[in-house]
């Protein structure tokens, strides 16, 4: 039975709970009846020595209290006597009396007179005598007398000589870590900038920089200062106060071909796509363009289409050629960036893209590139084909000649295998009557030989009529018969260059191949 008065309106549950916190565990507080289990009695064994080590702890801690109680009253003693009764001066006063260490370790005990109190603080106080350093001389006797012990010759040439090992004196110059540059980290490149790892952070032998324009003459001197660009938000169409960029000294026989000299050949762009942006590009034409209806190759990142996409295309009077489309997430990110590096280069293949030094894709070249010395023209447009505003900022623009960046083949990149898809001969005719039956067929076939035979040559022209299409394919002799047809026919079809196959595109290869040779391709697989 509990020795505790038991309340009947609580379970005893808590009432077993309630006498357990209020009262720390021992054996005098439980029943005399309770039996408890392995697991409690273990616990209460633990219990019991922790209680011991509090006790102990705590024991400890006050001792240690109290010698350092101890400690700073006698500190302060001694400080308070030390300004009561100076230290007598040696010169006066007799020399103490030489005490012993059992004399010094005595010191904290209560002195029994004044007497030797003052003694003791003369004995604390009294400054200790200086060692005397030996002589030049002692210094040279003591150097040879080894000499002479360890079988050595003395060097010795005066007896007022130096040691023989001297310290190196130490050169003089101004001390770097105190050096204000000595402490200077060294800075990421700014945005404005490309990274001096590249080369073109300045003008030189390779290359120079086309923008930010720098002043060519006082009066240039005297205009605000340009150092970036963005396209207008009110501008209406994509030529509309466009940036446009020469690309001098430009020329296509000497791409890849080092003997006959080397020509620019690398462009660079520093930039900040925003991340509200949705799109931007930029576009590389020949000087004869037409108003931007005809692009050697157009370069647009497209973050809010599919999911984010880069396209890069072409455009042959006013008509768009099949895009070469790679996801953004494949690329080095692009947009939000606080500035972003995008590097072409123009070789005999085609049109290298790189991102922040990425190979990332490339476009073959689907139209002849000028001959001879000429100017390339770059343009960022400040919208696209229909009106949509392209958002960017141009920081920087280098052109000039660079090593090939490839590594390897760059045959994996997107856009090494694509090919011209337009072909430069055939018509595509469309919006006709649907086709039912063969003499239908033919009738088309007819009616159209009859209105392109002229474009044709000797062979005239060769017609394709599908049935049940409501289109047909005009092939004629040559690729400026086929644009002198679409300009004279459109008023009577609706024509526009077809679009043709890769098998197509071998063939036209292989017989390309065999002009070359002058004979049957053999190795053709």
């Amino acid at each position: 039975m509990s020795s505790y008065p038991h309340n009947s309106t609580e379970s005893p549950t808590k009432n077993k709970a309630a006498k357990l916190k209020a009262f720390t565990f021992s054996d005098r507080l439980l029943p005399s009846d309770f039996v408890p289990t392995k697991e409690e009695q273990c616990l209460l064994d633990t219990y019991s020595a922790i209680r011991l080590f509090e006790k102990e702890a705590a024991k400890f801690r006050e001792a240690q209290a109290k010698a350092k109680l101890t400690a700073a009253d006698e500190r302060y003693r001694f400080e308070k006597e030390k300004k009561e009764h100076p230290p007598i001066d040696n010169t006066t006063t007799e020399a103490p009396k030489k005490h012993s260490k059992k004399r010094k370790d005595a010191r904290p005990e209560k002195k029994e007179s004044s007497s030797e109190t003052e003694e003791d603080r003369v004995f604390v106080t009294a400054e200790k005598k200086p060692i005397e350093k030996p002589s030049v001389e002692e210094t040279a006797t003591e150097e040879a007398m080894r000499g002479e012990l360890l079988g050595e010759v003395s060097l010795l040439k005066t007896d007022n000589m130096a040691p023989l090992i001297k310290k190196k004196p130490k050169k003089e110059g101004p001390d770097l870590s105190t050096m204000l540059l000595s402490s200077v980290e060294p800075t990421a490149t700014p945005p404005y900038d490309f990274s001096k790892n590249l080369g073109m952070y300045k003008d030189g032998l390779d290359g120079i920089i086309l923008f930010p324009p720098s002043p060519k003459s006082v009066a240039d001197s005297l205009q605000p200062v340009v150092t970036n660009w963005s396209p207008p938000t009110d501008a209406t169409y994509h030529s509309d106060r466009c940036l446009e960029i020469g690309l001098p000294n430009f020329d296509s026989s000497k791409l890849n071909n080092n003997n006959v000299g080397r020509t620019n050949n690398t462009l660079a762009i520093k930039l900040n796509a925003p991340s509200e942006s949705k799109r931007f590009s930029f576009n590389i034409t020949s000087s004869l363009h037409d108003e931007y209806n005809d692009v050697l190759v157009h370069f647009n990142p497209r973050q809010r289409e599919k999911g984010g996409i880069l396209v890069i295309n072409d455009k042959k009077e006013s008509v768009w050629g099949a895009a070469v489309t790679l996801p953004l997430s494949q690329l080095p990110k692009i947009f939000g960036q606080t500035a972003v590096t995008i590097i072409m280069q123009i070789n005999s293949d085609g049109f290298d893209f790189f991102v922040e030094g990425e190979h990332c894709a490339r476009l073959v070249h689907r139209t002849k590139l000028p001959t001879g010395a000429c100017s390339l023209n770059l343009q960022f447009p400040s919208t696209d084909d229909y009106g949509n505003f392209e958002n960017l900022i141009v920081y920087r623009v280098w052109w000039g000649y660079k090593e090939s960046m490839i590594k390897g083949e760059g045959d994996a990149v997107a856009g090494s295998e694509n090919f011209d898809s337009v072909h430069p001969k055939k018509l595509f005719v469309q919006g006709l009557p649907k086709l039912t039956t063969e003499a239908e067929a033919i009738i088309r076939r007819a009616e159209l030989e009859r209105a392109f035979v002229k474009y044709g040559g000797k062979l005239g022209a060769i017609v394709t009529a599908p049935l049940n299409c409501t289109f047909a394919f005009v092939e004629l002799e040559s690729q400026s018969q086929a644009e002198q047809a679409l300009l004279e026919q459109s008023s009577n079809y609706r024509i526009s260059k077809a679009r043709r196959s890769r098998f197509e595109a071998l063939q036209e290869q292989r017989e390309a191949m065999k002009q070359a040779k002058g004979g049957p391709d053999e190795e053709w697989e």
